[in-house]
């Protein structure tokens, strides 16, 4: 009798133990894992201060503050071409009124040319709402190529469409190199000319390091051949881990990388003219 209660017993309990394991397969199987900390949205979410001086040409020079936000929007799958929209925006406080600069457009990278370089291109449009509260646009085409893993060239063209009331943006033609020295640290120079009235050679020097994943900081500015300057340094706080600096025009990169904001007009530009 005992010997068949002890059965009885053991045939429950494997029973029970078989119901458990495959309760627990089937919620393993169905289990949805976690959504991951960072949200490729906002990997390429950059918020900007910057702080400098600058005289554009036909005014005073001035001080200025501003504190801003640029967002490279992911379209297509990084793989093959990475195309995505860029919208940017800040404030500038200077001795006069404050500005408002507000970039938006698309831009796609990791075009295979020249023996399986990355080529890159971008057509943006920037607004301002100057000081003296006028409302300037201008179209700003870019195009480059990376002829090394740590180099890329390109060209920058801006074109105003515009002008209110004796205020406009600079037309200017620019070629520029970037280069990643090491991980943290990267420069880029730029050579190019000043149209629209002002008609000068424009010298463009920017220099970026990563103090952490996410932290940013730059110095950098333009100077042009009539003394014209804006120049200043800026602190950037990014959501992802990308190790990029958003205040540079970079060309390659991988994966996350390709869809980082090209510069806006957060960072100190010689962007109009007053005449």
């Amino acid at each position: 009798m005992s010997i068949r209660l002890a059965t009885a017993e053991t045939l429950v309990v494997a029973t029970v133990l078989v119901v458990c394991a495959s309760a627990r397969a089937d919620d393993a199987t169905n289990r949805v894992e976690p959504a991951p900390p960072m949200s490729r949205l906002t990997d390429n979410l950059y918020f900007n201060g910057s702080a400098g001086w600058e005289k554009p040409p036909g005014e005073d020079s001035t001080g200025f503050g501003s504190i801003g936000a640029n967002w490279g929007i992911p379209l297509t799958p990084p793989e093959d071409v990475a195309v995505g929209l860029q919208l940017g925006g800040n404030v500038t406080f200077r001795d006069d009124d404050p500005e408002g600069n507000v970039t938006f457009g698309g831009f796609g990278r990791n075009f295979r040319i020249f023996n399986d370089q990355q080529g890159a291109i971008a057509a943006l449009f920037d607004y301002r709402r100057t000081a003296f509260h006028n409302d300037v646009w201008d179209f700003r085409p870019i195009i480059g190529t990376t002829v090394s893993p740590q180099d890329g060239l390109g060209l920058e063209g801006v074109a105003p469409l515009n002008t209110d009331r004796g205020q406009q943006a600079i037309g200017e033609f620019t070629g520029f190199w970037t280069r990643d020295w090491f991980d943290p640290f990267a420069t880029e120079l730029g050579l190019g000319y000043q149209f629209s009235g002002v008609d000068e050679g424009l010298l463009r020097a920017r220099l970026a390091y990563g103090l952490t994943p996410q932290w940013d900081v730059g110095v950098g500015g333009d100077l042009n051949t009539d003394g014209d300057y804006a120049m200043g340094v800026v602190v950037s706080y990014h959501f992802g881990y990308t190790g990029r600096h958003a205040f540079l025009h970079n060309i390659g990169g991988s994966g996350a990388q390709l869809y980082t904001p090209f510069p806006d007009a957060s960072f100190p530009e010689l962007l109009h003219r007053t005449r």
